[in-house]
């Protein structure tokens, strides 16, 4: 959603207030398609300040995630605030405004996309998926781990490694 500052350049208004929904479909992050489940709402006000704009305000929008665990997709409330300096010729951090615009759209996509986890857990307790048969452990449990205990309660081991423990059972 795009702002036209020409009212706080020219002196007519101290603030702009912001108060907009913006209807997207997807947040593309690399490889990674996220869909977005509600609209983001974003309020807010701009302020001149010197040289510089200010953005001051908040959003918020859901988000349809893939857990990283059991891979069960869930929805993601978001709710953050949001300040961002804008200026016609930025310093350090600052966005460049240009011909009297600024594109808050930008700003909430940076946002979520830096503020999102790295791991994205449906909740805390997830217990994921099996790794011998891969059923979710968080609806079933599987007969897998039972194998495994009547095993000596070894660890799986990868096959190419077999001749190795080998070697550490002769030692023994």
């Amino acid at each position: 959603m795009k702002f036209d500052l020409i009212q706080l350049f020219n002196g007519k208004k101290e603030k702009i207030t912001v108060h907009t929904v913006i209807e997207k479909d997807k947040l593309s992050l690399g490889e990674e398609i996220i869909d977005y489940k509600s609209p983001i709402t974003i309020e807010g006000n701009f302020r001149k300040k010197g040289n510089q704009y200010i953005f001051n305000g908040k959003f918020n929008t859901s988000l349809l995630l893939d857990c990283s665990r059991c891979l069960k997709q869930f929805e993601q409330k978001i709710n953050m605030d949001v300040e961002e300096i804008f200026s016609k010729e930025p310093i350090k951090d600052e966005k460049i405004i240009e011909n009297n615009i600024v594109d808050l759209y930008e700003i909430v996509e940076e946002t979520l996309v830096m503020n999102l986890p790295i791991k994205k857990l449906c909740r805390d307790t997830c217990k994921g998926l099996c790794t011998n048969c891969g059923i979710n452990l968080n609806t079933s449990s599987c007969k897998c781990s039972e194998v495994t205990e009547d095993v000596e309660e070894q660890p799986l081991l990868d096959p190419r490694l077999a001749k190795l423990k080998n070697l550490l059972d002769d030692n023994k």
